[in-house]
């Protein structure tokens, strides 16, 4: 027998950065909601945020009416936007949309990039991790994995307790999906699991991680 020590790694709180340029590629309209909402809604104060929708619907009624809600958040929020207008759950990535990915990185010259997490469970969640791969010219870009579905520890944590209203508010916008499940619910749920890596506290806090 043999003794052996246990490594530890606590996901550490992440600093909010400032005058940065974010792209933020989401999956479907709601990831960049669901997933990074509260730090989108904290970073929004000094930073410029563009986000990149993959896909837009599973056809073209819907594509119409999730860009509709995507425009009225982005409006509302001042995150500029570009729809790739692909159909969910069956893009493939061409060389049309890799170039065309590769253009806007390029013109857009964005500090940082949000991706999902790599191990996310979704199909077009991992689609998208491709893109990411697509990028890894651009050495100087800092990237942001955000959590989705997956519970995974992640590396950083962002406290987004005092804003958890706003995201609510962010979560609401996507009227469509949450006939379909009560995604405030369900989201706000796994940020306030996320809480166990932050400070004890008697009060409900929530936590967005990376």
């Amino acid at each position: 027998n043999h003794s052996s020590t246990m490594i530890s790694l606590k996901p550490k709180e992440i600093a909010i950065p400032k005058r940065k340029k974010i792209l933020v590629f989401a999956p479907h309209p709601d990831d960049e909601v669901f997933g990074p909402g509260g730090t989108l809604y904290l970073l929004r104060k000094t930073c410029r945020i563009k986000i990149i929708y993959v896909t837009s619907g599973r056809n073209e009624e819907e594509q119409i009416l999730r860009e509709k809600e995507a425009n009225n958040l982005c409006d509302n929020f001042k995150f500029e936007r570009h729809f790739l207008r692909h159909q969910q759950n069956f893009f493939s990535l061409n060389k049309n949309t890799e170039s065309q990915i590769i253009k806007i990185t390029r013109d857009y010259k964005p500090d940082i990039i949000f991706t999902p997490f790599f191990l996310d469970d979704n199909n077009d969640h991992q689609k998208v991790k491709k893109i990411f791969l697509k990028l890894n010219k651009f050495k100087r870009i800092k990237v942001w994995c955000y959590q989705i579905y997956s519970v995974i520890k992640g590396n950083y944590y962002v406290n987004i307790t005092n804003y958890n209203i706003q995201k609510r508010k962010m979560i609401r916008f996507y009227k469509s999906e949450n006939k379909v499940r009560n995604w405030e619910s369900w989201v706000m749920s796994m940020n306030v699991i996320n809480s166990r890596f932050m400070p004890r506290s008697k009060k409900i806090s929530y936590a967005e991680m990376f």
